[in-house]
């Protein structure tokens, strides 16, 4: 006979187990390492000698520290200690780091690797610089960094103290804490309109998340033109982001603020809410330098602006008569730009994005800041500002070159001050990952994606790769922020180290062909480009010579002119939406991208491949009048209902009609 416990009984046996539980999360909680503070010497971590030791006196406030110590160029070597992760946590890493001498690095390395249950890696985040290092003494400063949530497939990691290799001096390195910190089910929430005020157009509001889409709902609420109160169901709602669109001109006139709410499917509790400001303004209202439609355009001084340019560095009067060569009207220059280099780009009809990472509290990725505190970076910034703020030739303001997530509240917060003194310019980024440009949105006004696959990647070269990466950047951005592309236009040999050279490419280790700078660059353009910055004009100054810089130059300049004489329809609207059910069957590298233009639709076709593509295009509708401006591949069938695509290795194509 089966025995039946009390309900008397099951709620003691219960409420004990939910004690144990209890305790055991208690004792997880607060910081996750043993022995943080290097008080018990190595214990717990992974001992590495003779370059590193734990030192009496070393630490911060004269405690024991973790010391690294190298008179000459050494190999790496990292002391580490490793923890099992929970699914569903994000994690906190932070450290105390004072560096006395250093050479061969940017900056120590104080970061966190994570790994599947085989021991495959599955992510990394490393620590930067934070706002309050003004509070620390004696040169230390401390790091920090916040991972993403940990997957189910996350195992186990492993914290990291350590220098690049060919590093020597002294570092030294105390009070580690790993923690878990609450995963917020939204992160931010923006709108698509420059600077959140629009008249027309299509208006997208963007929330990141952390959300279960089969248990939770989003929703927004907005003033419409009546006056009256409105929720709105997202167009896409994925477990990372809640994305709506509506008419600018079905919103209240003037200022609101949208309604951000994430809730619980089944009983409609709130789990989490958001608000972002929004203006919707009268046509002409609002008067910027540059400003950004909905579709992604710039607007320079009220008219439409295709950025056609290079990255520089300082030019003088013969390299800008090199830059001129072609048709280039825009610059992105490394380095502080004077005022009177601004006068030469001005008189050459050269507009100008300048550079402030150094002027960024704790940017050390592709260029270094030595300021200490974000109010340094505003002093900085402002000083800049006065200095050159008022330059015609002045447009943007360059922010990121690459940089990991770590450094998006930095870059957010330099943003959001450019922001507030300076209202004719905008903000512009670089980023190589794809899958950041979300995460970094709340920093830039212009995402610019960049991927360089001549001689890149071992075995590959593959140019396909700019549109796989160009379509994953155009979905996490989800046409919130215009995007711009940066074709390669240089030799990965002048970039890489002996050791780099023998593991890259060999065959394509080189300078891109013109057919390759090309297709890239129509690639980039046929994903959603609406600006090309090709980098870049100083690396072929400086190292190509003779024959080779002229070559290398004059085809840079002339893929320039190809897209140049395209520009007017490249600043028509874009008609892509129309035309994609028709587009669906073609090949997955064979991007296509439409336009109209005074009355036209014009197609642009890129084969993305070095084998020959074939595929069909299906049309809503006859065309008539069928015309190839540039290049080859296209035909129109005789009933004028499809376009038949036969297109050579790396082939592209332009052509118009009428429907």
């Amino acid at each position: 006979m089966q025995m039946k416990t009390s309900t008397v009984v099951m709620n003691a046996i219960v409420a004990m187990i939910a004690g144990v539980a209890a305790q055991a999360v208690a004792e997880q909680e607060g910081n996750l390492l043993k022995n943080p503070d290097f008080e018990q010497g190595y214990k717990e971590w992974r001992k590495v000698e003779p370059m590193w030791r734990v030192e009496d006196g070393a630490g911060y406030g004269g405690s024991k520290g973790l010391v690294w110590e190298s008179a000459t160029p050494s190999k790496r070597g990292y002391p580490a200690q490793y923890v099992t992760l929970e699914a569903g946590c994000a994690y906190r890493l932070t450290a105390l780091v004072k560096v006395d001498s250093l050479k061969g690095a940017k900056a120590p390395y104080v970061g966190f690797e994570w790994f599947d249950v085989n021991g495959k890696w599955t992510g990394a985040a490393k620590t930067r610089p934070v706002d309050d290092n003004g509070a620390l003494k004696g040169g230390w400063v401390r790091y920090e960094c916040v991972t993403r949530k940990m997957r189910s497939t996350d195992a186990r990691g492993g914290v990291l103290c350590m220098l690049d290799a060919g590093s020597s001096g002294k570092v030294r390195f105390d009070d580690v804490t790993f923690e878990r910190v609450p995963v917020k089910s939204i992160e931010y929430i923006c709108t698509s309109a420059y600077r959140d005020a629009a008249s027309d157009g299509e208006l997208r509001v963007l929330a990141s998340l952390d959300a279960d889409v089969g248990s939770q709902v989003a929703s927004l609420s907005v003033k419409t033109a009546d006056g009256t109160m409105r929720t709105l169901e997202p167009i896409r709602f994925e477990e990372d982001v809640a994305v709506f669109s509506m008419p600018v001109t079905s919103l209240a006139m003037g200022s609101q603020k949208f309604a951000f709410k994430l809730a619980s499917r089944k009983d409609g509790k709130t789990i989490g809410t958001a608000e972002v400001a929004f203006e919707r303004t009268a046509p002409g209202a609002v008067r910027r330098r540059v400003t950004f439609d909905s579709r992604g355009r710039m607007l320079l001084d009220g008219r439409k602006f295709f950025p056609l340019g290079h990255y520089t560095g300082a030019m003088n009067d013969a390299d800008m008569a090199e830059y001129k060569r072609g048709p280039h009207n825009f610059a992105i220059q490394y380095g502080a730009v004077t005022p009177e280099q601004l006068d030469r780009y001005q008189k050459a009809g050269v507009y100008v994005a300048a550079d402030v990472r150094k002027l960024i509290y704790g940017y050390n990725y592709s260029s270094k800041s030595n300021l200490k505190t974000m109010e340094d970076s505003k002093a900085a910034l402002l000083k800049r500002y006065g200095e050159i703020g008022s330059h015609p030739a002045l447009v943007m303001w360059y922010l990121n070159d690459e940089a990991p997530v770590s450094l998006v509240p930095n870059t957010t917060a330099v943003n959001e001050f450019l922001h507030s003194i300076d209202p004719d310019r905008a903000t512009v980024t670089c980023l190589c990952d794809p899958r950041t440009p979300r995460e970094f949105m709340p920093s830039y006004d212009v995402m610019a994606h960049d991927c360089y696959p001549i001689g890149n990647m071992v075995g590959k070269s593959m140019l396909e790769r700019v549109t796989r990466q160009m379509r994953v950047v155009s979905d996490r951005m989800a046409g919130m922020r215009p995007l711009w592309f940066i074709p390669q236009t240089f030799d990965w040999r002048w970039c890489y180290s002996k050791d780099r050279l023998e593991k890259c490419d060999q065959p394509y280790l080189r300078m891109p062909t013109r057919e390759e700078m090309a297709n890239m660059t129509w690639q980039g353009i046929a994903c959603g480009a609406n600006g090309i910055v090709s980098y870049s004009f100083n690396e072929i100054r400086r190292h190509a010579k003779g024959a080779e810089y002229e070559k290398a130059w004059g085809e840079t300049c002339d893929v320039a002119f190809e897209v140049k004489g395209m520009e007017d329809v490249l600043l028509s609207d874009d008609a892509t939406a129309e035309f994609a059910k028709g587009c669906a069957s073609l090949p997955t590298y064979l991007p296509v991208r439409f336009y109209r233009h005074e009355g036209r639709v014009w197609m642009l076709a890129v084969n993305a491949m070095r084998d020959p593509q074939r595929g069909c295009i299906q049309l809503p509708s006859a065309c008539r009048d069928f015309k190839t401006k540039l290049g080859g591949g296209v035909a129109c069938a005789p009933d004028g209902r499809s376009f038949s695509l036969d297109l050579p290795p790396l082939g592209y194509a332009f052509v118009s009609f009428q429907d």
